[in-house]
């Protein structure tokens, strides 16, 4: 071929281009389902993978709990994103099972398993799913990085994660791969060698050595001899034999020398992550209890709870509403997985109680008592960070006090914490004589707050939650917020932060989709009065079947049971500050919406979730996935008025094989300063209209 003879100006370009576009080798199964935009087709993911084998056990394990609940849904996320965090890690041979290093990689799964036990029987359930998916990535890597496929076909290697049992392999000094050809025209225009054949012959165990980890160790050179993870382009000639390489991790030759295996490694992978989290099970002797916990299965019931000695009345009105909601809930997937209290006073808060049993919870709420107090304010705040740090989210937690908060100035930590795990702050601030201690007394009649009280509303908007000011005489009242929020299919619908006034009417679209079993309207503001239209243009009567309402002192919550299916209209009238919320149950979720940003190697990037707030100043990526029967779904940022601010432009994946699923969406937009909410809208698969939104951006 002389026109690419070595050393000539165009196989030397040629030779350049290649080597900036696949500077490395690919580190594993790609991380995530959304990759870099050029060379990042071509794979199944670790995520993907860590899904599948998730909902197959979950309709295994839980056939009465179809299709998953949110907190389920987000353990799965919990396991694949540790899953996808141990790529970040590319100098560990262990984690990956490479350079034959079999001890070091079985040693990590049969570690994992006690981690995981341990956890879980400490109730530690977010621990445990975070080591669980980091052992899921170095076992699901067995299968992609080396011989198992090739020599043992499609049987599963039932010895992986067994204590006492090691993996026997090739030694260090044995011949495991041949050399791989040149192959013809269309492998060299592609960049790509033919390895078909690279390991025939060779029955023993192994595993590709990779540039850079940790094994052979000892500045020992990987030996021509041993197979290789990839081909090494830098260094390697298109046109001539070269070093041998035999992952599987993606379809594409240029990545993977053992491509046409990818398939045969992405389902044996599956198949033993389901073996592994079965063995979990069995050697650790978890309880129903405990494998529920790993699952994400039932909801989150948790309190920070004022203790000073003018809360009496209330602590005891919020343990018998809450042990009656919780008791209902026995033996039903709304049944609280776990429980959390975090008392608060001032100086001190604390101890934190948490357990995964109903009978302990009403020991633990039974032990709480109010005492000392006059010398308002209190750590209000500080036992909001108290409780938010041993919850997993999405959850809800419900604040209630009497006084304001001394530590208002942890506003930005609590708004941090309860926005990146999910959970929605729902604030109770009650009369009392220590109402106030920073400013005069609010306007009773009124229901407005001082400015040292307000701190609490700014929470309860920023994180996606309800604020609300009560004479104590309504402590009672709560209750039917408090079921309603604690159920494990409660979606947000919309949530509305504005002022309105006499001279015009503000309405809100409700829309009811197929899958909505009920709704809820919680309405905040002293003065604001509300009107529903159905979707047949009537109006609808409060006070008829299925619907329950509920006023107080600060706004009114109406629930309605078995709403038709539709677009429905809230009509707000009055002047004033207000909040509009509306919740539902629904199995349509609108699962996560990420802010994300590319990591990894070159050649084997995935886009991982970023820590903190985005960047306004620049273009961003997201990624959004909705779980549940849909049909079409558009995207957008709204402010907390409800107006459109920002077109989130999202494209749903293909579905193809090896692509991201039709449920997964991305897309980028450049953003504004301010509090954004992330909604989702279309049809769903029955042609209901729906919408849906998470807490804040």
């Amino acid at each position: 071929m002389p026109f690419l003879r070595c050393g000539s100006p165009l196989y030397m370009f040629f030779i350049t281009i290649l080597t900036i576009l696949l500077a490395t080798g690919t580190d594993g199964f790609f991380p995530s389902d959304w990759r870099e935009k050029y060379f990042g087709a071509g794979g199944v993911s670790h995520e993907a993978q860590t899904r599948t084998a998730f909902d197959d056990l979950a309709a295994e394990f839980f056939p009465d709990i179809a299709p998953l609940t949110k907190t389920m849904i987000k353990a799965r996320t919990t396991w694949s994103d540790a899953n996808m965090e141990v790529d970040e890690d590319q100098t560990s041979s262990a984690k990956h099972f490479d350079g034959e290093n079999f001890a070091g990689g079985q040693g990590l799964l049969v570690k994992a398993k006690t981690d995981i036990a341990t956890a879980l029987k400490n109730g530690d359930g977010e621990g445990a799913r975070k080591f669980l998916g980091a052992a899921l990535h170095t076992l699901q890597d067995f299968y992609a990085h080396t011989n198992w496929v090739e020599t043992k076909g499609g049987v599963i290697n039932f010895n992986l994660g067994k204590a006492g049992v090691s993996l026997d392999h090739a030694a260090f000094a044995d011949r495991t791969c041949n050399e791989c050809t040149a192959g013809g025209i269309g492998r060299v225009i592609l960049g790509c060698h033919n390895c078909d054949h690279n390991t025939d012959g060779f029955s023993q165990l192994t595993s590709g050595y990779y540039f850079g980890e940790d094994s052979p160790g000892g500045n020992i050179s990987i030996p021509d001899w041993k197979c290789h993870h990839a081909l090494g382009i830098i260094t390697s000639d298109v046109f001539r034999d070269v070093t041998p390489g035999i992952n599987k991790d993606s379809n594409n030759c240029f990545f993977s020398p053992h491509h046409m295996h990818h398939g045969d490694a992405v389902d044996l992978a599956i198949k033993s992550s389901k073996q592994y989290i079965k063995d979990v099970i069995a050697d650790g002797a978890l309880t129903e209890k405990q494998k529920k916990l790993l699952f994400g299965v039932g909801a989150t019931m948790a309190f920070a709870i004022d203790t000073t000695g003018s809360m009496s009345g209330i602590i005891a009105a919020v343990r018998e509403q809450a042990i009656a909601i919780a008791n209902t809930r026995l033996g039903t997937k709304d049944e609280p997985i776990d429980y959390v209290i975090a008392p608060f006073n001032d100086p001190f808060t604390g101890p934190v109680f948490k357990t995964t049993d109903f009978d302990t919870f009403k020991i633990d709420i039974g032990t709480l008592f109010a005492s000392g107090g006059g010398d308002c304010p209190e750590l209000a705040l500080t036992g909001m960070l108290d409780a938010m740090n041993v919850m997993d989210g999405p959850a809800d937690l419900f604040v209630m006090t009497d006084a304001a908060a001394k530590d208002f100035g942890l506003s930005s930590q609590v708004i941090d914490i309860a926005v990146e795990k999910r959970i929605n702050l729902h604030i109770f601030k009650f009369d009392s004589g220590c109402d106030d201690g920073l400013a005069s007394k609010r306007d009773l009649s009124r229901r407005v707050d001082s400015a040292s009280n307000r701190v609490y509303s700014l929470l309860a908007a920023a994180t996606g939650g309800s604020y609300h000011s009560l004479p104590t005489s309504e402590t009672g009242s709560i209750s039917t917020l408090l079921d309603s929020l604690t159920l494990s299919e409660s979606v947000t619908i919309f949530k509305v932060v504005d002022t309105a006034s006499s001279a015009k009417t503000l309405s809100y679209k409700l829309p009811i989709d197929s899958e909505m079993t009920e709704f809820s309207l919680s309405i905040k503001g002293a003065g604001i009065d509300f009107q529903i239209t159905k979707p047949d243009g009537s109006v609808f009567d409060v006070a008829s079947a299925g619907a329950t309402l509920t006023t107080v002192s600060d706004g009114k919550f109406l629930n309605v049971k078995n709403p038709a299916i539709g677009t429905w209209t809230v009509t707000l009238s009055g002047a004033g500050d207000f909040t509009c919320d509306a919740t539902g149950v629904s199995s349509l979720h609108l699962s996560k919406f990420d802010f994300v940003t590319l990591r990894g190697r070159p050649g084997h990037t995935g886009y991982y979730p970023i820590t903190g707030q985005p960047a306004y100043d620049h273009e961003v990526a997201a990624v959004a996935m909705i779980d549940g029967d849909f049909s079409t779904a558009t995207f957008d940022l709204r402010a907390p008025n409800n107006s459109h601010v920002i077109s989130a432009n999202m494209g749903a994946g293909s579905g193809a094989d090896g692509a991201p699923p039709k449920n997964s969406f991305y897309g980028e937009m450049r953003l504004v300063p301010g509090t954004l909410f992330a909604y989702c809208e279309g049809l769903d698969a029955a042609g209901a209209p729906y919408l849906r939104m998470l807490s804040s951006v």
